[in-house]
């Protein structure tokens, strides 16, 4: 069963007196669970709404995309929201960063809409999650007292403390210089091979977009794969050749993990924190009862 599909999706807009604009034509994707998927584009070649598309913040005009092969147009726009706040972590070239809260408290605002246990635990579940990223030592500090490296760890630690299915990333070693930003790219793929969360890299860097297993290109809204030698997906050798050393990167092991409930199968991803079962049982009667009340969008 697939993740995410996408299937002829088609995104048109209308502009005051203007005709109307395809910027998606006929995408067809399938993200399966722990997949790696890399896609490259120019600017204008509908990258960003192609992510609104994967991130379920917006209905494709024409053309279905399934979530767990669930049509996502027979989810209301509250339970779309739950989903992908449960389910999808964002990590953009931009940090998004509270100014003027520390890293925990940025890492700690997505569990201020769980439940249960996880809700009660939420500032340990943050800091559990901040060491994992290797930043247990700047819990307290604001984002303006760290540089642009840590500022996007402290951004990862926050798409991914809720434990998400899948990790769409926009460009984001964009802001980085090369050994940072390769840094930040081995804590994205480490973290998410080892908890069996789907990747989306939307980059223009072929350095970056060689990291995936499968490789895309997005050109005047139509996606096609690309079989290019000079994206082969990089061997483990190689990702330890470019990795920084271990002084400057962040450090990852099996215990940090499994603090977070991350280890074990690919649906670990779904445990990351205690009680997370009780919080989907729970949203799951939510959503059962908003579907009947409102019959989904059309």
């Amino acid at each position: 069963m697939s993740l995410l599909s996408l299937r002829e999706v088609t995104r048109t807009v209308i502009p005051q007196d203007q005709p109307a604009l395809t910027i998606l034509n006929g995408i067809d994707l399938e993200i399966e669970p722990g997949d790696h998927v890399s896609i490259v584009g120019r600017s204008g070649s509908g990258k960003s709404t192609l992510l609104n598309m994967l991130g379920l913040l917006d209905l494709p005009t024409s053309g279905e995309i399934l979530f767990d092969d669930r049509p996502v147009r027979s989810y209301s726009s509250a339970q779309r929201d739950r989903l992908r706040g449960a389910a999808i972590g964002f990590v953009f070239q931009q940090f998004n960063l509270l100014p003027g809260r520390t890293a925990l408290e940025n890492v700690t605002m997505p569990l201020l809409y769980a439940s249960g246990r996880t809700f009660w635990r939420r500032k340990k579940i943050a800091a559990d999650m901040l060491a994992l990223v290797g930043l247990e030592h700047r819990l307290n500090s604001m984002p303006d007292r760290l540089s642009g490296g840590e500022q996007q760890r402290v951004a990862i630690a926050r798409s991914l403390v809720r434990g998400p299915r899948l990790i769409l990333a926009d460009e984001p070693t964009g802001a980085l210089d090369l050994d940072t930003g390769q840094s930040v790219m081995e804590l994205i793929d480490e973290v998410a091979e080892r908890t069996g969360a789907a990747q989306v890299i939307i980059t223009h860097d072929p350095t970056i977009a060689r990291r995936a297993r499968r490789h895309f290109r997005l050109d005047r809204g139509v996606l096609t794969p690309v079989d290019d030698p000079s994206l082969e997906p990089l061997t483990r050798r190689d990702r330890r050749e470019m990795a920084p050393s271990s002084a400057e990167s962040a450090s990852i092991d099996d215990g940090g993990l499994a603090s977070l409930g991350l280890a074990g199968t690919a649906t670990a991803v779904g445990t990351a924190v205690a009680g997370r079962d009780d919080e989907r049982d729970g949203a799951s009667s939510d959503d059962e009862a908003a579907t009947d009340g409102d019959g989904g969008e059309s």
